[in-house]
């Protein structure tokens, strides 16, 4: 019977090890949120983006990685949805190619995009409502060829002139 039993925290033992998760691990991984979630608690943990509460929800202010050659704008972070991309956030990242914003996204402000001169491709939601005419200026690689989306009110305005001129 001792045995059995020593074998039995033996065997308890090694499961706990195997199975065992670090700190670090556990800090990493996001967890379920509550209906109570507040915008203000979503805020700021995003690897990259930059993100700011508004009455709506989240907006994109900015991206704390200046070289990143692709960007992926998701509709929600921490349960909270994204509702816009702010004036200025992306705006300079010489080497931002592909830009690719989820649907809900309603909004694109000024010079988000601006100057970000090796920008290709943006493929653009069709929730997009409100686009900002200086949003995709001076991205002169960006053209109606490049675009991933098929063409919409919105999407198509922002590869003709005076958008990214």
């Amino acid at each position: 019977m001792i045995r059995s039993g020593r074998l039995l925290c033996l065997i308890f033992a090694a499961m706990l090890f195997l199975f065992s998760v670090s700190a670090e691990e556990i800090a990493a991984t996001p967890t379920d949120l509550s209906p109570d979630t507040t915008v203000e608690s979503a805020e700021g943990t995003h690897p990259y983006l930059e993100l700011s509460a508004g009455e709506e929800g989240l907006t994109v202010t900015g991206c704390s990685d200046r070289e990143l050659t692709s960007v992926s704008i998701p509709a929600a972070w921490n349960g909270v949805k994204i509702v816009a991309v702010g004036e200025r956030a992306f705006e300079g990242m010489a080497f931002l190619e592909k830009v690719t914003i989820a649907e809900g996204i309603v909004s694109i402000g000024a010079r988000a995009f601006a100057d970000c001169t090796a920008l290709r491709t943006v493929q653009l939601p069709d929730s997009l409502t409100d686009l900002a005419d200086d949003a995709f200026s001076g991205c002169d690689k960006l053209t109606a060829d490049t675009q991933e989306q098929a063409p919409s009110a919105a999407s198509t305005s922002v590869v003709t002139p005076p958008y990214y001129n």
